[in-house]
């Protein structure tokens, strides 16, 4: 028995280039809903696929197809907002564009497919490269490839954070070379290359991955042959010498990063400082902190719950996480990441925490929402944890590492009070849910094949083939679970009729919705202009204009334009009354809603499919001449002949003031009869310019000045990265 067991591990070690199929099992879950949009429950109403990815890349082919120009601005929600610096309008992440190649959303759930592949073999390379053995190495890319809670958020529709997730690994594989590598060129330019894409696919994941690698960098075992022997002073200075070294690396990469996401990096920053995100609340940082009990979940799967708050990352994956606590504490990576992984469990209960409000005033932190997101980072470690206890358990036969007793001791323990909690709350509950009996059944399952692997070395090889066969099946029930796949029919013909209505106007207009009842994916399949909107950045001097214009008041840091104070759309803002005037300024001919509206100047007009149509008396033209910029009186309308993303070309006549019904930003310049003119603020939000008697061409075009300084910074750093390729190879 013993010679058949190694050479069945003899054969799958030579086996390799199969074993990387086993990266390929997302395709089981991706699958049946390749050509639809992920949502997370079939009760769910809004997946973020559909409010922001779905539009921005639809807006953003559409400008490409019919303009032949990349958008720098997006005139599509909150009367338009500057697209380039917008992280969510995924313009400056280069992966990001092969769903363009494909339709939608089927474009979507192939780079979702791509990126989790990636994501899985950078843990698989990032462990061989801390000296796990191949199968560990598997273990612990699939335990981070599917894990539980990236499948849940890919149900919500949070694709630009799972994009930026799947990059950590690389990063810290690419790190690797600190360690064991004397080339400056791969211990800068690789970590800052993954740094930039983690930048570039979701900026709030930098924080995360970015802090923790400068802690690990730091905190990396040193080489105790070069430190030990010479006097403590001597010590000193040589530990003093490798942290300065290792500052000046982490320096440099985090430059040239910088320099490689200059293009999102520098309007983002303009941005935000203009935005309400500055504005930020200790109870808008800590928004869906993790309640306690929630920490029960990383052992019972909680299926079908809240993305934000899943903490289930494998029943298996949990046990083996306390095997190689137990016994491999001493090693620095299961040191590291267990120390890390418990202070973000801590981080994740935000608000349920005496010392909450320290956290919200953090640097970097201030600027997040939603603490639990940084449970991914313990998925990670995890991962990371659970791959060291199946080498040391099965992959090294002498089981040097394992305190046999101790282990025992520990996992009946673990054991004991899996069975306790389960039977308490069936028997209070009356109920025994699905989630106790499967998260007890794992810890059984799991600990009875550990308690046969310390007890008979003769059959490792079959036991972790059936732990590994275990842990997949866990995964795999939780991600099928997380997900409802809806066909673009059933997304399309959510308010349609409304949208086929509202198409009849072939004039330019904008469209205010509070109930939001003009979702923003039909609105960009149609080309319509909407007042309100959904994204986490708003200008804020929009945003105090919009409390005066919708009637509803702001309590707070909002996503959405109006907000919603109870996340119900379709009832939060039924008593306030919007002011048709203000929205006239916009250019506001229709209201929607799914409640009555009365109010003065908003005629009904129809009663579509349960949606109240209403047109905007005050409505005011896209462009007009007024006497002054003080005189409000609209004295003639102004013709339109040129519109597209960057640009806009009127023809009016003077004198007076033009004043176009678009939002007033840096980066936007004003051109009359072809000379540069001083770019009015008419109303403190609008764009308007002064002209001369007779007919004349204005033009406003948007070239930012920050946007060409982040590309000039990003040409430049793959000129030093190019030069120190030459350069390394001309001394190789």
């Amino acid at each position: 028995m013993k010679s058949k067991g190694k050479r069945f591990l003899f054969a799958l070690r030579n086996k390799r280039f199969y074993l990387f199929f086993l990266f390929l099992l997302p395709i089981l879950i991706l699958s049946p809903g390749i050509m639809k949009f992920p949502y997370p429950s079939p009760e769910a109403l809004y997946s973020d696929i559909t409010t922001t990815h779905y539009p921005n890349t639809l807006y953003l082919k559409q400008a490409i197809i019919n303009f032949h120009e990349i958008p720098l601005w997006s005139d599509m929600i909150m009367s338009g907002y500057p697209f380039a610096a917008d992280p969510l309008s995924g313009l400056w992440y280069p992966p990001g564009w092969i769903a363009l190649l494909f339709p939608l959303p089927l474009g979507f759930n192939l780079l979702t497919l791509i990126h989790l592949v990636i994501g899985g073999v950078g843990m698989y390379l990032y462990l061989k490269a801390i000296g796990i053995h191949d199968w560990g190495a598997i273990f612990g890319g699939l335990a981070f490839e599917l894990m539980p809670k990236v499948f849940a958020h890919y149900g919500a529709g949070h694709l630009s954070l799972i994009y930026a997730i799947t990059w950590t690994p690389w990063l810290f594989f690419a790190s690797q070379a600190l360690f064991h590598e004397n080339k400056t060129i791969k211990k800068v330019v690789f970590p800052a290359i993954f740094l930039a894409l983690i930048f570039l696919a979701d900026p709030r994941w930098v924080v995360y991955a970015g802090g923790i690698w400068i802690v690990y960098m730091l905190a990396h075992r040193y080489n105790p042959g070069e430190i030990l022997g010479g006097g403590r002073a001597r010590e000193f200075s040589l530990l003093v010498s490798q942290v300065k070294s290792r500052l000046k690396v982490i320096l440099s990469v985090g430059l040239l990063s910088f320099a490689l996401s200059a293009p999102l990096a520098l309007p983002l920053i303009e941005y935000t400082h203009y935005s309400t995100r500055t504005m930020m609340r200790a109870n808008d940082v800590l928004i869906y902190s993790l309640p306690m009990e929630r920490l029960l979940d990383l052992m019972f799967p909680d299926y079908g719950g809240f993305h934000e708050w899943v903490t289930y990352f494998g029943g298996i994956l949990f046990v083996l996480v306390i095997l190689a606590l137990i016994n491999c504490f001493d090693e620095f990576e299961v040191r590291f990441w267990s120390i890390v992984s418990g202070v973000l469990i801590l981080y994740s209960l935000g608000s349920h925490l005496p010392f909450s409000d320290f956290i919200s005033l953090m640097p970097g932190l201030d600027l997040l929402r939603v603490p639990p997101r940084g449970l991914f980072i313990v998925g990670f470690g995890f991962s990371i944890l659970g791959s060291v206890a199946v080498d040391r358990l099965f992959f090294n036969f002498n089981n040097e590492d394992i305190n046999t007793k101790r282990t025992r001791l520990y996992l009946v323990g673990l054991v004991s009070f899996v069975l306790i909690v389960s039977i308490s709350i069936t028997i209070m509950t009356k109920n025994l849910q699905p989630k106790f009996y499967w998260g007890t059944l794992m810890t059984i399952l799991g600990t009875i094949i550990i308690f046969i692997a310390l007890r008979d070395k003769r059959y490792h090889s079959y036991l972790f083939g059936f732990l590994l066969v275990i842990s997949i099946v866990d995964w795999l029930v939780f991600d099928f679970s997380a997900i409802e796949f809806r066909s673009p029919g059933e997304i399309a013909n959510e308010n349609r009729k409304l949208a086929e209505e509202l198409a009849q106007d072939n004039g330019y207009f904008r469209v205010y919705s509070p109930s939001y009842s003009l979702p923003q994916n039909l609105a960009a399949e149609y080309g319509f202009e909407l007042v309100d909107g959904i994204d986490p950045l708003q200008l804020e001097s929009y945003g105090k204009f919009m409390k005066q214009a919708s009637g509803v008041p702001d309590n707070g840091y909002s996503v959405t334009i109006p907000p919603f104070a109870m996340g119900d759309p379709r009832n939060d803002n039924k008593n306030y009354k919007p002011n048709p005037v203000l929205l006239g300024l916009l250019n506001t001919k229709y209201v929607v809603s799914v409640y009555d509206l009365k109010v003065d100047g908003l005629i009904f007009q129809d009663n579509i499919d349960g949606i109240r149509l209403y047109r905007n008396e005050a409505y005011l033209p896209r462009a007009w001449v007024q006497s002054s910029l003080f005189n409000k009186e609209m004295k003639a309308p102004v013709e339109i002949t040129k519109k597209t993303s960057n640009k806009i070309v009127l023809r009016a006549k003077g004198p007076g003031v033009v004043v176009i019904s678009e939002i007033i930003y840096p980066g936007w310049k004003v051109f009359v009869n072809g000379k540069r003119a001083k770019l009015l603020s008419p109303y403190g939000l609008l764009r308007g310019v002064k002209i001369e008697e007779g007919e004349q061409i204005v033009e406003f075009i948007y070239k930012p000045l920050i946007l060409a300084i982040g590309l000039i910074i990003f040409i430049i750093a793959i000129l030093v990265i190019l030069a120190g390729i030459v350069l390394n190879r001309k001394n190789v």
